[in-house]
């Protein structure tokens, strides 16, 4: 006989949102083909580059990969300036930035072993669904993506929405 626990509380516990910001999405889009070398060119950037706040990746339609990141909205010059570069030599990809975004930090804990966090913090947001570009989970912590401006009132529903510990 097998034995299933589930760990479910009222009011789900983490240990913190935070936001940033005044940031800029990067978004490419290459064929699945192409995925070992911008995956170097992607390499190449962040050693010349700051690194990511935000990095995702998405099989959509036909085979065309997206990949999402974010990065502060000073180093957009130099960024845009590298995918203007290797474009030049590459028509089968595309790069557009979106500016000015914000993120928002979920953190723990373990969302890999709680069922449902994610799912109740973006049930929170339905409202606010068509502000957020992006979200994804690492670990212990998830990342929203939304436009610029909103990151502020996302953190204030997301406060009511989890219970976060106050240190004395």
């Amino acid at each position: 006989m097998e034995t299933i626990a589930v760990y479910w509380e009222e009011k789900v516990q983490v240990y913190g949102i935070s936001t940033k910001a005044g940031l800029c999405l990067g978004k490419l889009h290459f064929p699945e083909q192409l995925n070992e070398i911008w995956g170097d060119r992607i390499t190449d950037l962040t050693e010349k580059s700051e690194k990511f706040e935000f990095v995702t990746l998405h099989n959509l339609k036909n085979n065309i990969f997206e990949l999402l990141f974010v990065f502060e909205i000073k180093k957009k010059p130099g960024v845009v300036n590298y995918f203007q570069t290797v474009l030049e030599h590459d028509n089968k990809a595309s790069f557009q930035t979106e500016d000015p975004v914000d993120i928002i930090y979920l953190h723990g804990p373990h969302f890999q072993d709680r069922f449902g966090i994610a799912e109740q913090a973006l049930s929170a947001l339905e409202t606010y669904d068509k502000f957020i570009t992006a979200s994804g989970c690492a670990g212990t912590s998830m990342y929203i993506i939304s436009r610029g401006g909103y990151g502020q009132k996302i953190v204030s529903i997301l406060t009511d929405t989890f219970l976060i510990p106050v240190s004395k």
